[in-house]
């Protein structure tokens, strides 16, 4: 069998590690890591559509900060950030808690305890057993209670912030807390109602481990959206929320033009890039125009071949359930938008609530814009206020609101029939 001219492209693959050690084709993102350092707020909040990199972001900024048991050095030996010795020396420096919920994704909130619970125990364990020996007797005790499955609720939203403590006092070292899409159980929580039990648990979670914690250097979260309205950011003075609206970490999560042309030239696609440029540019985030990373690296590994992607790559109930029960004044608006490509003059609320989005009458906009399913291209300043024009980005998702539109008015026809 005759070898692939081209490098091995590893779709879904999100650990930094994995991805360096089996040779894949890597964009390199290593200059988050000195963003992120240099960044004056203790705990960031990126919010960025599913599947632009979030996971492999933080996995990339844990291998870099962890103090390992083995020399991982070698990991970004290669890449951009090596190059700058002042933040090349905190390489393997640090205690790191990097936790993704993306997984929490059952039908009831029992279900969702349990997986919860097991998730926190299994991160407990593999952060505590190395050092075990230096746990006083309390801490042995709860830990012992966290493992076998016999603690409260209320040591599982205990458990990361305790964690920091105990890893503060064995390493000397503050830690730095990198938690992965924080809002996944919250959105699955709220389409099989179970959503305020959950929102008091992530709260209660995430308050205890960043709130007033100083045995935490930093924190970094990501997610799609901001849940602010819910409470579950309440108290946290010092976090920087850093959305798609947002300049800063504008070119961290996603691909820039310059990246898309140098992976079309080493795969030998030059001859597509319109096509490709038609089908998966077009995301605005601050000022720097994005490409969907997703939707690019699975049509290069098809070499060239112009489909969906992204927005096949899991169901879509949420917008379903938005154009459903949306009112006539904002359908009208969703049908002029694929006439026009552009609504005018839309105010955003960077603070989400899901108990809202879907209710009658109310407008969806900004939680379609932070999905991924609108962007927006220009704003002006009226009104003590910030107003947005709002297009679809690009060809895959105009076909994702075509096909979710048709569905809604066969639905109707339907109905009348």
């Amino acid at each position: 069998m005759p070898r692939n001219p081209y490098p091995p492209i590893s779709i879904g693959v999100d650990d930094y590690k994995k991805l360096i050690d089996n040779k894949n084709t890597y964009v390199d993102k290593t200059l988050l890591i000195k963003e992120f350092w240099q960044d004056g707020a203790k705990v960031i909040l990126t919010p960025r559509p599913r599947r632009f990199g979030k996971t492999l972001n933080l996995s990339m900024l844990r291998y870099f900060f962890e103090k390992p048991d083995q020399d991982t050095s070698y990991l970004f030996e290669k890449t951009n950030i090596w190059q700058d010795p002042e933040i090349r020396a905190l390489q393997g420096q640090f205690p790191v808690i990097f936790i993704t919920f993306k997984d929490i994704k059952v039908d009831s909130w029992e279900s969702a305890y349990t997986k919860l619970a097991k998730l926190l125990s299994m991160h407990i364990e593999k952060l505590l057993a190395p050092i075990q020996v230096s746990l006083t007797f309390l801490e042995q005790k709860w830990y012992m209670s966290i493992l076998t499955g016999n603690a409260t609720e209320s040591d599982y939203t205990d458990s990361l912030l305790y964690a920091t403590t105990i890893l503060e006092r064995h390493y000397q070292k503050k830690v730095i807390v990198l938690i992965d899409e924080y809002d996944a159980p919250i959105t699955y929580s709220y389409l099989k109602g179970y959503y305020e039990k959950m929102i008091e648990f992530m709260s209660n979670l995430l308050s205890a481990v960043l709130k007033s914690n100083t045995a935490v250097r930093k924190g970094l979260l990501t997610g799609i959206t901001r849940i602010a309205k819910a409470g579950i950011f309440s108290g946290l003075n010092h976090l920087s929320v850093c959305t798609v609206l947002n300049d800063k970490y504008s070119d961290k999560f996603g691909f820039t033009q310059e990246e898309v042309d140098q992976l079309l030239a080493l795969y030998n696609l030059g001859d597509k890039k319109e096509g490709i440029k038609f089908w998966y540019d077009g995301y605005v985030f601050g000022q720097t125009n994005m490409y969907n990373p997703w939707s690019l690296l699975s049509c290069i590994e098809q070499r060239g071949a112009l489909k969906p992607y992204w927005v096949n790559t899991s169901n879509n109930n949420l917008i379903t359930n938005i154009i459903a029960n949306a009112s006539q004044e904002v359908k009208d608006e969703m049908r002029l938008l694929l006439q026009t490509n552009i609504l005018k003059d839309k105010e955003i609320d960077e603070g989400i609530t899901l108990a809202e989005i879907d209710k009658k009458n109310q407008e969806p906009w900004s939680f379609l814009l932070f999905a991924g399913y609108l962007t927006a291209t220009s704003n002006i300043f009226k009104y003590n206020k910030y107003y947005y024009t709002l297009a679809l980005p690009n060809k895959e998702v105009e076909k994702l609101y075509r096909k979710l539109i048709l569905m809604e008015l066969l639905l109707i026809v339907s109905i009348l029939l």
